[in-house]
Order: structure tokens, then C-alpha cells, then sequence
């Protein structure tokens, strides 16, 4: 057919012995009585182009994967395209059995398509293709969770977004924190879901003393083509330390407001830090500086009289950073059953057995707001307290405390009276026989 200044042809069936007479074969073209010869290179045939293998098998409906064709017949020729199902795309030809090129973007969202050979124009060079190209969903990363873990790396980062869930999906998706090389991904959950372990630090960043948060991406076809990457940061941090507890006891039923000191926090924001009892955790607030924290102790069953805890310091209910902790030990609270004497002077001075239940070696006595060092410990049911001065005659609850911060409760049966002592100014009669009885007046 002859278009303005185009002449298509339609190429004659191979024969390879009725084309050997006409070798080298030369394009003609004849209008049915005269002959003219083109001037092109030799015209070549070439035996079909068979496709066997694509590697890999599936990429992004957004397109750029490296892809590796395999098969047979494969032509070194100019204008060579891949052709995923109708999009076609330049191909670099690597040998006759191997050519490479990048996969286009599809609109029609997700689809396996055959993939063939060409040249530029369309005309198909494979025979047969026995290889697909799966196009998948773009995957997107909404959030990262945890976004803390240690510096030396092994924290299960749990990426949550869409389009998440590729086949064999340890073989064709990695995770990278900031430069690091390429973790696999350890396992999906669904589309929403995918799970990647942090590497060391040293391996996420080039300055590791400073820069400490770093992005993580999804990566396809083993690091060769970026996916998306994460908004939300991932912080490596150093192992936490719980310094010291005070106090570092208290009863079973929780509520004791416990100062902790802590370092190796400057990484974290303060309201997201946790206290962690066990395997019971409670949220932590700051006091002064960023060192100092205090928590209210949860409450924790128990049938023993204590239990020992370790303190660990965490970020919203996790323990994804190292932490080092301290002993708390829980107590079943102290109780006073009954007292004697129930007064006594206002001098003080006065030792004043106090009879209950779990009291332990460093109780102390308070009688009323005032809080005694000296306090004896006979048993975990029996103590001495001695009494302090009191500048006025009143009545006071005596109760007890184990760490000096939670008292037992205030009950009428430890109610202590401070009083004034005895002063005599006459006696009537001052002398008696000492075989007589005599009525004694004391005022």
C-alpha cells in the first residue's frame, strides 16, 4: 500500500531454499511493470525470538523495574523493545538470549500481562512467550511502629499503609533505615501490614554520633527501584538506665508515688515515656529536668506477703529500647490491730507496744504528721515505737509505714493521747502507820 510518501510491504513466508537464489536479499519495489531497487542495508530474516523467563516476575503499576528477559533467537538489532501486553519500552540487548529493559507504568491497575519482544513501530519478534509480568498496587507507608529501638539494631518495625502484601514478598520487597543496605521483609500480615528488622546503627547512617533518626523505605527488585518511604522517622536510641528508686518498696495494691532517676532520655518525648512494674506499665512525668521522672505504682496480684519487680523505663507501653532497671519490691500493706498504752505525756519518751500485721525491718511509726527514726522491730506482728514531744494535749492516730511514704490506714483503735503528767502539790495525811488503812488525798 503506497501513502504519500510511504510504501508498506508485507514480508513473503521463509523459504530458506527458494530465498538462497536471491541472496543477499535486496528490498525492490514494482509498480507491476518496472522494478526499482531501494537503497537499504541488506535485508536480514531472523529465525522467531521465543520468550522463556522474566525476571523479576512482578513490579509497580507505576512502572521502573529493571527487568531481565531470558529466551531464545533474541536479535541485536536498533529500535528493540520490550512489550508489556500493548505498552512498549526501549530494550538493551545483552546477548542473544538476554535482553534488559524498564518496566512501563500501567493504568489499568493490576494485571499480569504476556511479555514479547519488538522492534520500534510494533512489529512483534517472539514466535511464543511462556513468560508473565505481573503489574502490583504501589505500595504507600502511612505509619511506622515502633518508632524507637536500639542502636544495635533486632527491632521488629511494624510498616502499616496500603498494597503492602506482594507475593512471595521476602523475595521481591526490602526495607532500608536511612543508608542502610537492604533488610528483608520478615513477614506480612495483610495488604495493611508488613515487617521489617532494624539493622545497627552504624549501618543506617554515616555519622552515627549524630544523626540518630532515619526514614525507612520500601525498595522492589532488590534495592534497584525505590517504592515509597516513610514520614514518620525511626530513632535509634541508646540503652535507657534507671539510677535509683525512692522509695523502692510498696504495698501490692499500687498507688505509690515513686521517683526514679533515669538517663540516656534525651531521645525521647517526655509524655511518651513509660514505667514499667513487671509486666504492668504506667506513664511517667518529668520533674525539673529530663533526668527525673516519677510514677504511681500499678497494683499487682500476689499470695505471697512480697514480690520483687524489676523497673524498666519504656516508650508508650514498649520496651523496644534497652533498658536497665532496679528492684521494687511489693508488700502486702501494714495494719495495726491495737496499741499500748493508748497515752502518754506530753514529754514523749514513752515506749508504746504496737501489735498488727506485715510489718518489716525498716518500718517506722508516725504519730499523727510526725514520723520517728526510732522505731523497734520484735516481728512482723510486733514493734516499739516511742512516743515524741507534743506541745498540746491532744489525740493523735499512731500508724505505720514500710517505705516511709504509704502509711496504714487511720482507725479509732490506734488513737494515741498525749497528756499532761501528774503534778502532786499536797498529800493529806503526809505520814500514816504503815498497819493502818488510811483513805490518802493527793491534790
Amino acid at each position: 500500500s503506497v501513502r504519500y510518501n510511504n510504501v508498506a510491504c508485507h514480508l513473503p513466508w521463509f523459504n530458506e531454499d527458494a530465498m538462497k537464489q536471491y541472496a543477499p536479499i535486496l528490498l525492490r519495489i514494482s509498480d507491476g511493470m518496472n522494478k526499482f531497487q531501494v537503497k537499504t542495508p541488506v535485508f536480514t530474516y531472523f529465525e522467531p525470538a521465543i520468550v522463556t523467563k522474566v525476571d523479576p516476575p512482578l513490579g509497580s503499576i507505576h512502572g521502573g523495574s529493571l527487568v531481565r528477559v531470558s529466551g531464545i533467537n533474541f536479535p541485536n538489532m536498533f529500535g528493540l523493545q520490550c512489550q508489556f501486553g500493548d505498552a512498549a519500552v526501549g530494550a538493551e540487548f545483552l546477548d542473544g538470549r538476554e535482553i534488559q529493559c524498564v518496566s512501563p507504568e500501567w493504568k489499568g491497575g493490576p494485571k499480569q500481562v504476556n511479555v514479547h519482544i519488538g522492534i520500534k513501530g510494533g512489529s512483534q519478534l517472539t514466535l511464543a512467550s511462556h513468560a508473565s509480568f505481573v503489574y502490583q498496587s504501589h505500595p504507600t507507608v502511612q505509619s511506622i511502629h515502633p518508632k524507637y529501638g536500639s542502636v544495635l539494631g533486632g527491632t521488629r518495625v511494624t510498616l502499616r499503609g496500603n498494597a503492602l502484601s506482594w507475593p512471595d514478598i521476602s523475595s521481591y520487597l526490602s526495607c532500608r533505615f536511612g543508608n542502610s543496605t537492604l533488610v528483608p521483609v520478615v513477614r506480612s500480615f495483610d495488604e495493611h501490614e508488613l515487617v521489617c528488622i532494624s539493622p545497627p546503627l552504624y549501618d543506617a547512617t554515616l555519622d552515627a554520633r549524630e544523626k540518630k533518626s532515619v526514614s525507612v523505605s520500601i525498595y522492589a527488585n532488590h534495592g534497584q527501584l525505590l517504592l515509597t518511604s516513610s514520614d514518620d522517622q525511626f530513632v535509634y536510641a541508646d540503652n535507657i538506665e534507671v539510677g535509683s528508686l525512692s522509695p523502692n518498696s510498696g504495698p501490692l495494691k499500687g498507688g505509690t508515688i515513686v521517683n526514679i532517676s533515669a538517663h540516656g532520655l534525651h531521645h525521647f518525648p517526655v509524655d511518651k515515656v513509660t514505667c514499667h512494674f513487671g509486666n504492668s506499665f504506667v506513664p511517667a512525668s518529668h520533674i525539673h529536668d529530663e533526668n527525673l521522672l516519677r510514677c504511681n505504682t500499678p497494683s499487682i496480684d500476689s499470695s505471697a506477703s512480697t514480690k520483687s519487680v524489676m523497673v524498666h523505663l519504656g516508650i508508650n507501653g514498649l520496651r523496644d529500647v534497652t533498658s536497665i532497671g532496679q528492684v521494687f519490691t511489693y508488700y502486702r500493706a501494714p495494719s495495726i490491730t491495737s496499741i499500748f498504752p493508748t497515752y502518754g505525756f506530753l514529754e514523749g519518751g514513752e515506749n508504746v507496744f504496737v501489735s498488727g500485721r506485715f510489718f518489716r525491718h525498716d518500718v517506722r511509726c508516725a504519730f499523727g504528721d510526725l514520723v520517728l527514726s526510732k522505731t523497734v522491730w520484735l516481728s512482723d506482728t510486733s514493734i516499739i515505737c516511742t512516743s515524741p514531744v507534743s506541745a498540746n494535749k491532744m489525740a493523735v492516730a499512731l500508724r505505720v509505714t514500710n517505705n516511709g511514704m504509704d502509711y496504714s490506714d487511720r482507725g479509732g483503735t490506734t488513737e494515741y493521747l498525749f497528756t499532761h503528767r501528774p503534778d502532786a502539790v499536797r498529800v493529806e495525811p503526809s505520814m500514816v502507820q504503815w498497819t493502818e488503812r488510811t483513805s490518802i488525798t493527793i491534790t
